[in-house]
Parts: structure tokens; sequence; C-alpha cells
């Protein structure tokens, strides 16, 4: 930026400036000058001027010559001016030492503005209590009496009023200023400046990073005003739940369903049409972009989800994931722990929980129930889309290769696998086991017949059937199996 020319502190153009004049007051001067040099402003003070003298002198005849006088005056000065083109003040403002000039001005305002706020609030600190809240009541006063709700409500009104007479008066206006901002606007620049801006931005954040760390306690207290602030807002939000306590309930349910019939059914169902279309059209088009066989979205995420993965460090993202659930189990025993800590919740708790999975069963029951009303061709027809739909041979290899896994594991090391198997068995409590399956025969055996026989039967015939000769790959297993059981009914008969 180019910097002003300084002018002397004693000159015939600033003869009454005093000596300890401040900086600011020398650009001013200077601003006030050069803008007073330009046609349009001179016109808009011969303009304005006379209005505001006549204004002031009012019916008074003293003042009325006066205004007429300084009239005259003005409309001298101004209009001897020299004849020059429209567009000085746009010159004006394109010339660099004004520009500057205008900068140094601001600045110096900012500043001056600060120093004064800065200085009359050290002011109020040496106050007494008192009189500081005295001072800033009055101060707050003349601000806080309800003009800007009447300003809020009056703005409504007139939207109201406009909506009522023309709904698109307001787009009639807008639209054409719209239209050119965005005709105007180079958003390539925009992107441009974004895209460059991102490093200086990225160092901006290290430097105030690194600047605040260098003093810990300060960032221990700015990290101490989060739970300040969530105890704010979860106090308000519970003002707010307090008041609703108090609405009768037939009245707070009417408020909430006139809320859920005022809400727009056909808008959110058109909302997920759009989405669906867009799912759709970026299905279609990985399809078209891919190769045969490859779309292009699912190869680009694997890409990038392989760079991605690449520059993890696995150790830690494991061990993270281990604590994570480490902490989330921690979680779990603590909810366990404080539920039967407390004898009242724990009991609901335990009347309670059977009713929540009743309403999983409810549902799942409704939806078979509604499958099973369907008329036979419906039923056939739905169904048969549904199974023909299912890819059957690909839960098929899902169980093969859990197969495959296993045998494998056992194959390779077997003393891992076996060893897996006895942890399991001997954990077991047989004697439990035993037990149980003896109370589930006793206890429930006039209820387990019936659905028994209509099973047992079947599946023994089946299991007959499975055992008969067949000249196959497990025919020597099947040959085991039936002496087995031969062996089984001879001593039974012994």
């Amino acid at each position: 930026m180019t910097n002003p020319p300084t002018a002397p502190r004693h000159s015939k153009q600033s003869g009454s400036e005093p000596k300890n004049a401040p900086e600011t007051d020398w650009p001013l001067n200077q601003v006030l000058v050069q803008l007073l040099q330009t046609r349009e402003v001179r016109s808009l003070l011969v303009q304005s001027i006379p209005i505001s003298l006549k204004a002031w002198a009012g019916q008074q005849k003293l003042k009325q010559v006066t205004a007429k006088i300084m009239i005259s005056w003005f409309k001298l000065g101004f209009s001897a001016a020299p004849v020059a083109h429209n567009d000085e003040l746009n010159k004006l403002f394109a010339d660099p030492e004004f520009l500057s000039l205008l900068s140094q001005l601001i600045a110096g305002i900012y500043v001056g503005n600060q120093k004064l706020l800065l200085t009359a609030i050290k002011s109020l600190e040496d106050l007494p209590p008192q009189e500081q809240i005295d001072w800033v009541s009055q101060s707050l006063a003349p601000i806080l009496q309800g003009q800007s709700a009447d300003l809020l409500t009056g703005c409504a009104r007139l939207l109201n009023n406009l909506h009522q007479t023309d709904p698109n008066l307001l787009v009639q206006l807008l639209e054409p200023g719209f239209k050119k901002w965005v005709q105007s606007a180079d958003f390539g620049e925009l992107k441009q400046a974004v895209d460059e801006s991102a490093d200086g931005i990225v160092a901006l954040v290290e430097m105030a990073s690194r600047t605040i760390w260098q003093y810990p306690a300060k960032v221990v207290l700015c990290f101490s005003l989060i739970p300040a602030l969530i105890n704010i807002l979860d106090r308000s939000i519970l003002v707010s739940a307090q008041k609703l306590e108090e609405i009768p309930p037939d009245l707070l349910t009417d408020i909430v369903t006139s809320l859920i019939r005022e809400i727009d059914g056909s808008a959110i169902a058109a909302l997920v049409n759009a989405f669906a279309e867009i799912v759709h059209r970026l299905h279609s088009g990985s399809a078209l972009l891919g190769e045969a066989g490859s779309p292009l979205l699912p190869r680009l995420f694997s890409e990038k989800l392989t760079e991605i993965g690449g520059a993890i460090n696995a150790a830690a993202y494991w061990q993270a994931r281990i604590e994570l659930s480490e902490l989330m189990a921690a979680l779990d025993h603590a909810r366990v722990d404080a539920v039967h800590q407390n004898p009242e919740f724990l009991e609901r708790h335990m009347r309670t929980r059977p009713k929540l999975n009743n309403l999983h069963w409810r549902r799942l029951n409704h939806r078979l129930t509604r499958a099973e009303s369907l008329d036979d061709d419906q039923f056939v027809h739905l169904w048969s889309q549904h199974l023909a739909a299912t890819d059957a041979q690909e839960a098929a290899e899902v169980i093969n290769n859990f197969l495959y896994l296993i045998n494998r594991l056992a194959d390779q090391n077997h003393k891992a696998w076996v060893g897996m198997i006895s942890r399991f068995t001997n954990a077991l409590d047989a004697d439990a086991l035993a037990q149980t399956a003896r109370r589930l025969v006793e206890d429930a055996h006039g209820n387990l017949i019936p659905p028994a026989r209509a099973v047992i039967p079947n599946l023994v015939i089946w299991i007959c059937r499975v055992l008969e000769p067949a000249d196959d790959a497990f025919e020597e297993e099947a040959a085991q199996a039936r002496q087995a059981l031969r062996k089984l009914v001879k001593t039974a008969e012994v």
C-alpha cells in the first residue's frame, strides 16, 4: 500500500491544528479535502445543506436571513468547482494514495474506538459494585424497552401483508438482483481462493495451537468450559421440559398431534423419492463409467480405503479398538452395577424388560400374520419372487467357508482346536446340564409328548433312510452307525 505524503503540522491549510493533534486527524483532513474536490460530493452538499439550513431556520426571521446568506455562500463556493466528468468519485477511490489514506482513517477510527471502550471499561472497574450495576442498568434500560420486538413484529406484519397481496412479490423483487449476483460472481475464482488458502488456514491453525499450548493452564481452562456449557444447555432444556410437565395431558397431546398434522407428508415423500432417484443415478453412472463387472464407485472406494489403510498405524488402530471396547464394557458394567444398587430401578427393569421384548415379538408376529393373511395367488406370487431373488448359493458358500476355516484350523493346529473344545466342555457344568435336561423331560413330560410325537417319528424314519446302504463316499461311516445301532439293540435285548 502506498504511504500518503506527510504534511507539516503547521501550514496555511492547517493553521488551527494543535501541535499534539493525533495522527488520525491528518488522514481525515486529507480524505475530506479530496472528497470535497469531487463533483459528486459537491453536488450532494449543494442539494442537502440548503434543506438542512431551511429546517434549522424554521419560522424565525433572523434565522431565515442567516440561512439564506449561508445558502448563497455554499452555492457560490461549491459551484466554483471546475467542470469535470461524473466519474470523479470512482477515479478517486481507484487512486492508491487515497485508498491508503482511507485505510489509515478506518484503522485509526477502529483503534480509537477500542481505546475509548477500553478506557471506559477500566473506569467502570474502579467503581463500587453498586455503581457498576447502576451504570449498566441505566445503559441497557433504553435499549430493553421492547422496540426491537415492535420492529420485528412490524416487519413480520409487513411481510404478511405483502404475501397476502402478492405471494410472489419477494421473488419478483429479489430474482433480478440475485440472478445478476450469480452471473457476476466468479465461482471458479472462489474455488481457487479456497483451494489456495487451505495451506494458509492450516498454518494459521497450527500457529494458534502452538501459541495457546505454550500456556497449558489456559488450555485446561478452555476445556473446562465444555462441562459448564453442557450444564447450561442441560438446565436450559430442563426449564422448558418442566414447563411442558405443567401442561395437562390432553392439551399436550393435542399440541403434539397438531404439529404432526402440519408436517407435509407429500414433501417428505418427494424428498425420499429424490434421494432414491439420486442413488439410482449414481448406481447407473457407476456401472456406465466402470468396466464390465467392475462398477466405478466400488472400485474407487476400494482404492481410497486401500490408500487410507496403508497410512494407518495398524498396531495403534487395533489397540485403540480394543481399548475402546474395554471402555464400552466398563460403561456397561457400571450401568449394570448402578441398576443393581437401586432396588426400585432393578425391580422395574426386570418387570419392564420383558415388555420391550414382547414388543419385538409382537412386531415380528404382526409381519408374519400379515404375510399369512395374503390370498393364495398373491402369497405364491410374492414369496416366489422373494425366494427367487434370494441367493441361496451365496448363503451356502458362507457356511462352506466357515466349515473350511474350522477344518483348516483343526488340520493345521490340532492342539489349539482340541484345546478350545476342551476348555469349552470343561467349563460346562455336566451336573447342571443333566439336571436341566431331566427337569425338561420330567416336568414338561405331558406337554412335550404331543410335539415330540409329531416330530420324532418322522425324524427317526428320516435317520433310518439316511443310514441305509448306498454306494457313496460316506458308506463306511453309515455302516459303522448301523453296526453301533445293532450292538445297542442286542445289548438292550440281553
